[in-house]
Order: structure tokens, then C-alpha cells, then sequence
């Protein structure tokens, strides 16, 4: 039996149901949930904080630099760096689909702005000031500086409508302000997508794409955006990268629209590692040899562009479908974790940076303390989500989650309740291992030919 395509969907055509009727029927129901997308949210988004506690301890130059290095956490990250943080768009993508399945335009407008704006301002103005003073080299370490460094911090903040200046003020939350812009460029584009034509071709296309192969013609706008802006605009988070986030978010929406391309997923997954795994490779061959100098650069620049958008779309097919085959699934732990992804990605940050500052002197190799690092980070994001946002009505407000409700059905503030991205509520954040795919509020610098990144 072969892992990657056996699962519920070919019992159900074995039992006699045809799966068109079957995906038919998922997409008519307007409660459906889809809960591999919230499993994979949570496991990328918690993913991140393991990213970025490695990120000390490798080969690159990050906030926090530990004398200890490991080549394998070093090339987990270099791995995970490309494809992680387009993932975390895609899934963004889906939850919009689902966010607009159930309120209007302007509805859905105010709903990202309020998930997104305001914990992304609230974060830069309570976090980025401390994240600046525990990296800061030479600053006075007591509580008077600290409390000094919040008010000449934010004065320093100078707008530029360079792309990058969001994360070098907001540092991680860069993600928020790039995903909220996405949302509101996009939105005419998802809206159409719901009109009846357009369902019908997408369901053609799910049809097509379940053909050996035929899911990576849909790569082909990723591809021609970065052959004609990678070697252009080479930095992280610059214009070749956003239209990279941009073209997966919405790719995101179309398998949420169409739950028949989830059988072309999984028909296609094989083929998606085994392209994933020779992309890859050639990225990293052509990384290795970036500082010499070809006779002809822009026919390497266009090589590297495209294998590096196959790249990306074939782990991204391949995640996918590890999904839907074996995350589709919800109980008390996915559905705590999946209300928590918002808040937990917005603390998880500053966590990781202090814990990686205290455990640079320590005695250990690379491996002992990124393991205190991670172990210190993820029990302390825990705990402060639980005790000072999950429970009081304004941290939620500020964090991007709704009001708990009460047994009675009122909003309340220690009433139970979980969240689910995919369904009819849009509860979740539409989220994502740094970097990369993970996240990283600074990148590895992974060269480009051509250009440094």
C-alpha cells in the first residue's frame, strides 16, 4: 500500500461512494472543517520556535551568536529556510478562503485587521524595545536602562517604504504586516475565485493535476516570477520574496475551494520528494560555487531562480500531503494549540533571544544548549499564553483572539473553548519553522548568485 495516497478517501471509493461525490459533498457543506490545516499550522508555528533556538548555533549570523556551532542544525535550517516561510503564506491563504466562506468583504477586512494590525503594533511597541536591549552589545543590564530603552527606541523608528524596514523594526512580526498587505491585495482575486465559473475551472484543474506531474504546471507563475525578479531583488523579504508569498497565498485558496486537489496532492507527493530532494541539492551545489564568476551570470542567475521556485513548490506539495494524510485529524491537544497560534508566535520570539543570551556561557556543547534553549523557550511561551492571554478578555483582544464564551453563550473570561482555522468561524491565525519555514526576524545569509542575500 502506497503511504502516500492510501487514507480515507479510497476506502470511501472502495465502499462503493465515488470520490467526486464524496468531495462534493465536503465543499457544499458550509460547516466542513478541514482540520490537517490547523494541525499543520500548529506544527509549523511551534516548529518556528525550534528553528529560531537553533539559529545561535549555526553557521549565520543572527541575533544571538553562540562560539558553538553544529553543521546539523546548521543544515536542518538552511533546509527548512526556502520552503518553511511560503509555507506558513499558503496555509494563510486557506484560512482566508474559509474566513470569507462565512461574512463579507468588509467584514472579513476589519477581521485580518484586528488579527493582524493590532497584535503586530502591539508587539512592536511592548517587544521590539526589549529584543533590542538583550542584543544590543555593551548595554547596561538593569532595569532603569531597560525602562530607558522602550521610550528611545520607539523615537528612533523611521518609516521608509523599503520593504525590509518592517522587520528591522518589528523584528519576527514582520509576517503580520506582509500577510496582512497580501490579504487586502488578493482580496478581489479570493472573491472571484468564489463565483461558480471559477469553480468549475478549478475543479477541471483538480481533475488535470491528478495526472503524474501535472501539479507542477500551476509552479509555473512562481517560476516566472523569480526569473524575472530574484537576481533583481536578492535580499530576504524583498520584492522577489514577496511575490513569492504572494503567488502561495494564493495557491493556499484554491485546494481549501476544491477538495478534489487533495487527492491530486497525494498523487503527486512521491514525485514532489523526490524533485524536492534534486532541487534542493542543485540549490545548495550552486550556493557552494556562488563566489565564482560564470562566463555567463544571467544563465546561471536564471537556473538558480528556477531550481530554487521548484524547490519550494515541491516541499510545499509534499507538506501538503503529509497533512492530509496523516494530520487530518482534531482532539483537545490540536485544538488548544490551534487557538494559540497567534499569541504564541507573537511571545515566542523574545523568549527564545533571552534564553539564548543566558545559555551562551554555560559549559555545554552546541547540541546541550540549544536543547536548554528550546526546552526553556517553549515552556515559558507556554506558560505565559496560558496565564496572561489565554484567560483575560483584553490580552485575547490584543493577541488576535475572540472573546471566550461563557456555558450560557456569553462572552466570557475563563470560560473553555478552543479554535479551529478551517472552520466557519476563522478562529485561528492564518499562519506559520523559521524561517524559514520557519521564520527567522533575520535570515541565514544564504547567497544568491550575483548577489549577497
Amino acid at each position: 500500500m502506497d503511504p502516500w495516497s492510501s487514507g480515507r478517501t479510497d476506502r470511501a471509493c472502495a465502499g462503493g461512494l465515488s470520490f467526486p461525490r464524496v468531495v462534493s459533498e465536503a465543499v457544499r457543506s458550509p460547516q466542513s472543517r478541514v482540520h490537517y490545516l490547523d494541525t499543520l499550522k500548529a506544527a509549523v508555528v511551534y516548529g518556528i520556535l525550534l528553528y529560531h533556538s537553533a539559529l545561535p548555533f549555526t553557521w549565520t549570523s543572527w541575533l544571538v551568536s553562540d562560539p558553538q556551532k553544529s553543521v546539523v542544525l546548521t543544515g536542518l535550517a538552511a533546509f527548512c529556510f526556502p520552503w518553511g516561510i511560503p509555507m506558513m503564506f499558503l496555509l494563510a491563504g486557506a484560512d482566508s478562503w474559509f474566513a470569507l466562506r462565512s461574512r463579507p468583504a468588509l467584514a472579513y477586512l476589519r477581521a485580518r485587521f484586528l488579527r493582524l494590525v493590532l497584535p503586530l503594533c502591539a508587539g512592536i511597541v511592548l517587544l521590539s524595545p526589549l529584543q533590542w536591549y538583550l542584543t544590543t552589545v555593551g548595554t547596561d543590564r538593569s532595569l532603569p536602562s531597560l525602562l530607558r530603552t522602550y521610550p528611545a527606541y520607539l523615537r528612533g523608528i523611521r518609516l521608509s517604504w523599503t520593504p525590509e524596514w518592517l522587520a528591522r523594526y518589528g523584528y519576527h512580526l514582520w509576517f503580520l504586516g506582509y500577510l496582512f498587505a497580501i490579504s487586502v491585495a488578493l482580496l478581489p482575486v479570493l472573491i472571484l475565485l468564489r463565483r461558480p465559473a471559477s469553480r468549475r475551472a478549478i475543479a477541471r484543474a483538480a481533475d488535470f493535476c491528478r495526472r503524474p506531474g501535472a501539479i507542477y504546471v500551476f509552479s509555473l507563475p512562481l517560476i516566472g516570477s523569480q526569473v524575472a525578479l530574484r537576481a533583481r531583488f536578492p535580499a530576504y523579504q524583498d520584492w522577489a520574496d514577496i511575490a513569492t508569498y504572494t503567488l502561495v497565498f494564493l495557491a493556499g485558496s484554491v485546494p481549501a475551494s476544491e477538495r478534489r486537489l487533495e487527492a491530486a496532492i497525494r498523487a503527486n507527493a512521491r514525485l514532489a520528494v523526490q524533485v524536492g530532494l534534486v532541487s534542493s541539492a542543485g540549490v545548495g551545489i550552486m550556493l557552494l560555487l556562488a563566489s565564482e564568476h560564470p562566463a555567463n551570470q544571467a544563465v546561471r542567475d536564471v537556473a538558480f531562480s528556477v531550481l530554487w521556485s521548484v524547490m519550494i513548490w515541491s516541499w510545499l506539495v509534499a507538506v501538503l500531503c503529509l497533512g492530509i494524510r496523516w494530520l487530518d485529524f482534531r482532539n483537545r491537544v490540536t485544538a488548544y494549540m490551534a487557538e494559540s497560534i497567534l499569541p504564541f508566535y507573537v511571545l515566542h520570539h523574545p523568549v527564545v533571544i533571552l534564553a539564548a543570551t543566558a545559555v551562551v556561557s554555560l559549559p555545554l556543547g552546541a547540541w546541550g544548549r540549544f536543547t536548554l534553549v528550546a526546552a526553556f523557550a517553549m515552556a515559558t511561551t507556554l506558560a505565559l499564553y496560558e496565564f496572561l492571554v489565554r484567560r483575560w478578555a483584553l490580552t485575547r483582544f490584543v493577541f488576535g483572539l475572540k472573546p471566550r464564551i461563557s456555558p450560557d453563550g456569553q462572552p466570557g473570561q475563563l470560560a473553555g473553548g478552543g479554535g479551529g482555522s478551517a472552520g466557519a468561524d476563522g478562529q485561528s491565525l492564518e499562519l506559520a519553522m523559521s524561517t524559514t519555514a520557519p521564520l527567522p526576524s533575520r535570515p541565514p545569509e544564504v547567497p544568491v548568485p550575483g548577489a549577497s542575500a
